[in-house]
């Protein structure tokens, strides 16, 4: 243990070493602490800057230090002199101040690494500068448990709080700090500390003086060492454990040690008991994965209202005592040692999200009863027989499946064969990431099929086979947009997208595009061969989205795109366009542009995948595709990929070119990342956001909040980034009701930081800079339009029925400083002139209220805007955001 404030030389004996070197010497002075040892390095030159500052401060013997030398100063009998005299010098200045170390020495010395009161003086003086800016930020402190343990130990000495006189060191800017944080982050080191022999698992540290602690990550800490963590149960909603312990037991029933026969709070016992245990009441996420734990032990019963549990990267070899835990959603046992789990239902409950990733299983008859499951992940695994999937091919709400790494892999057609065994819910099937296919589909209707025929061979004709045969005469893709099926077909050889009400014969065909056939295929067959072969040899992806044109950028159009071996179709609206029959007007000819695969440029991908920019080489063929969805867009992007190396490998060689020496130097042929750029075989460079970019957009954000604080623009973190679209109705009321005018959707971006949501305007198409461009946009990339404190926030509106992508929020109409100022040359108008609203501004609800109505078409972004929220709103407010469900 350390012994503060002691300034006997026996305790602290200070020895110098000297290191050769040919143009100077280094000492390594040796400093020990009681039990604490550690070694700093510095020259004559840094003696003589601490002299200085001594005699100047402190009115030390300007004499004391011994003379520097000009001449034969790295002889090896003045070194060794000079040894002796630094090594007195220390000593004699530790003795001289024997109630409080000069702060000149004590950085010379390294206090404020190894040494307690040097390390509470530098951590209360860093609190008392930033303390209170971290504390409104809402963002999570790390803390070393060497800096914890000093603040422990500091507690228990009956002395000053602050020893030195400097009112920044007082202890009680730490306590004051610790008794408001939030979210808390312990992280230790494997082996000793820096120079010295502290072991960091070693020391004991105490988190009670942490009195409003919501979150808290310990690891690399001895389970043994944590004090007070039984403290925190009243207020602990998530609590994280890694390389710390090997027995949940320990963390979470910490009297365990003292008490052998323990109970849970209001649990009744039949035997007696030597204490009562209280609940962790708030906590609802637990995570203590990494860790060396062998079983889940009965401390669970104490963590009633625990909804993410992960216990991943452990040696579990089986799952019990889990039914004690009633609200369990998602439970992560990856990485363990199952080799069976029998009657998971039992134990699991209704959990939603399960993953089983890196055991041993080699059968599933456990899952079978697991009925809410929605997300199961059993990659890297033993199963080798595809029967297996057949216990978990009936559960209702299964959605995404992970089998990958697994012996049944390598069986041919595997991902068909999977698919037949969960029946009519294949086409609701996620496999190992990837969306069931048309073409997978229909190879499952064929094994079906087969599998009832061999069921029913006898009711079975060659007459049934070729009505069934027939009555598939054209290829057809379903999709859904708007709550409106369409259905996209090709018949004959025309491309056609027909809605979808009912299948009648009345039905509208909204857009057509002729394809070429092969001249040898007759027309009767050219149906059959489109289904067969043709489409899924040349469409490898159909998406729909809205593109906005380099040569337009102000309008947004709704698109089909079509990925094909060689090009990018884009079919765009166009109902001007007709077929040539005046007559037939339910039929339109769309617009359709086209980029070969040969001219693509670059593709830029937008941030947090939210669109992408495809460049071509010329202005006409530079679209940027609004996708609004992280998950199509990746889809897309490999898709891609994958046509450029099939196109790379059926074209020739390339002829040699002139070029100048910049293409030349930046040529590359290699397929890797470099910097953000991913420079493809086919010389396409698929362009990443930088940090510069999200560094412009965060400098632009902070600058339209406050002018002031731009220069500090890292500290407006953007936790999300969306392009969603801001409602209004043509009657002015802006919340999407079932009755009333349509709304009209403006497109936005939606940016949302540790403090404030933002809408802008965002120019997608323009930025960055083409290389045949001239000159810059007309217009900026992004237009600031709205700006709100997360704090005036009153409700979140849920949209169903009608439109359930739509969200409303609704603000309290609060003036603030740090708020977008609405001024505009208007504003200086003469009295009585009413200044236009812009367009897609935030519409006034009840008195005193600010609503946003926004549509959010991705269901997984629209959760995590409001997950973000809530967890901001929570932060702010210290209580839970109110989210309605309005008509």
């Amino acid at each position: 243990v350390f012994s503060p404030g002691s300034t006997d030389t026996n305790d602290r004996p200070d020895k110098l070493i000297t290191c050769p070197a040919v143009l100077f010497q280094v000492y390594v002075i040796e400093v020990s602490e009681g039990d604490h040892r550690w070694t700093v390095k510095h020259r004559y030159s840094d003696f003589h800057d601490l002299h200085e500052k001594l005699t100047s401060e402190k009115k030390v013997d300007r004499g004391l230090l011994p003379p520097k030398k000009m001449l034969g100063k790295n002889s090896k009998s003045l070194v060794e002199r000079r040894e002796k005299e630094l090594e007195l010098y220390l000593q004699t200045l530790l003795l001289q101040f024997p109630q409080a170390t000069p702060t000149p020495l004590a950085c010379f010395l390294h206090f404020h690494l190894y040494e307690i009161n040097g390390i509470t003086a530098a951590l209360a003086e860093e609190l008392f500068h930033k303390g209170e800016q971290l504390l409104q930020a809402g963002e999570v402190f790390s803390l070393r448990p060497l800096q914890l343990y000093s603040v422990s130990q500091q507690l228990r000495l009956a002395k000053p709080t602050c020893c030195n006189g400097d009112a920044k060191t007082d202890l009680g800017h730490i306590l004051d700090f610790t008794c408001r944080l939030r979210y808390l982050k312990m992280s230790g080191t494997r082996g000793p500390v820096g120079t010295s022999n502290i072991q960091e698992s070693s020391l004991p540290f105490d988190l009670s003086v942490f009195k409003s602690l919501l979150q808290i990550e310990i690891s690399e800490c001895s389970a043994q060492q944590i004090r007070g963590l039984s403290s925190l149960r009243s207020s602990l909603a998530t609590l994280s454990i890694h390389h710390s312990t090997e027995a949940m037991m320990s963390i979470l029933v910490p009297e365990s040690s003292e008490f052998s026969q323990w109970e849970a709070e209001g649990a009744e016992s039949g035997c007696p008991v030597t204490a009562v245990i209280p609940l962790w009441k708030s906590l609802t996420t637990l995570d203590m994965s990494h860790n060396g734990i062998g079983t889940i032990d009965g401390s669970v019963k104490l963590i009633r209202k625990v909804e993410f549990l992960d216990l991943s990267h452990n040696q579990l070899s089986t799952v019990e005592n889990l039914q004690h835990l009633y609200n369990l959603v998602h439970v992560d046992l990856s990485y363990n040692s199952l080799r069976v789990l029998e009657a998971a239902h039992t134990r699991l409950g209704n959990i939603k999200t399960l993953s089983l990733a890196g055991n041993q299983l080699d059968q599933l008859t456990g899952l079978t009863k697991l009925y809410s499951l929605v997300n199961l992940d059993l990659s890297h695994n033993q199963l080798a027989q595809l029967e297996e999937i057949r216990n978990i091919g009936s559960l209702p709400c299964l959605e995404k499946l992970h089998l990958s790494n697994n012996p049944m892999c390598i069986i041919p057609d595997y991902r068909t064969k999977v698919l037949t065994q969960f029946g009519d819910r294949a086409a609701e099937l996620c496999l190992d990431g990837t969306a069931t296919t048309e073409k997978e589909l229909d190879t499952v209707e064929v094994l079906k099929a087969i599998q009832k025929a061999k069921e029913v061979k006898d009711r079975r004709s060659s007459g049934d086979k070729k009505v069934r045969s027939s009555s598939r005469r054209f290829t057809y893709i379903k999709v859904q947009i708007n709550n409106i099926s369409f259905i996209l077909y090709i018949q004959c050889n025309v491309f056609k997208i027909r809605e979808e009400p009912g299948g009648h014969q009345g039905d509208r065909v909204l857009w057509c595009y002729c394809l070429q056939v092969k001249e040898e295929v007759e027309q009767k067959e050219a149906c059959l061969v489109l289904t067969d072969g043709l489409l899924s040899l040349l469409y490898l992806q159909v998406l729909w989205l809205s593109v906005v044109l380099y040569k337009s950028p102000e309008s947004e159009l709704t698109c089909c795109l079509l990925l094909s071996t060689d090009t990018i179709y884009f079919l765009l609206e166009d109902s001007a366009s007709t077929l040539g029959h005046p007559s037939d007007v339910d039929v339109c000819l769309c617009c359709c542009l086209s980029v070969r695969l040969s001219d693509l440029l670059s593709v830029n991908v937008g941030l947090f995948d939210q669109y992408f920019r495809v460049v071509g080489r010329s202005a006409d063929h530079i679209v940027c595709c609004l996708s609004r969805d992280s998950y199509g867009t990746g889809v897309f992007l490999q898709e891609l990929m994958s046509a450029l190396s099939l196109q790379q490998q059926q074209l020739p060689a390339p002829e040699p070119s002139d070029q100048d020496f910049y293409s030349q130097f930046t040529s590359t042929n290699t397929g890797k990342m470099q910097n953000y750029e991913l420079v493809h075989s086919s010389r396409v460079k698929f362009i990443y956001p930088s940090e510069e970019e999200m560094g412009d957009l965060t400098f632009i954000v902070a600058e339209r909040k406050a002018p002031s604080s731009a220069a500090s623009s890292r500290s407006f973190n953007v936790l999300l980034y969306l392009l969603p679209s801001q409602g209004s109705t043509l009657s002015g009321h802006s919340s999407f009701s079932d009755s009333g005018p349509s709304p009209v959707l403006q497109p936005r971006t939606l940016i949302l930081t540790s403090t404030d949501v933002f809408l802008l305007d965002e120019d997608y198409v323009s930025y960055p800079l083409p290389d045949f461009a001239k000159e810059p946009p007309s217009r900026e990339r992004y237009q600031l339009r709205e700006a709100r404190r997360i704090r005036d926030l009153d409700r979140v509106l849920l949209g169903y029925q009608t439109y359930p992508q739509a969200l409303t929020l609704v603000f309290d109409d609060l003036p603030g400083p740090d708020l977008l100022c609405h001024l505009t040359m208007d504003h200086f108008a003469a009295a009585g002139e009413e200044a236009p609203p812009r367009g897609g501004r935030a519409s006034s609800g009840a008195e005193g209220e600010v609503q946003w109505c926004v549509f959010v078409p991705e269901a997984d972004s629209r959760e995590r805007l409001i997950s973000l929220l809530a967890r901001q709103w929570e932060a702010l407010c210290s209580r839970e955001l109110p989210v309605e469900l309005t008509g």
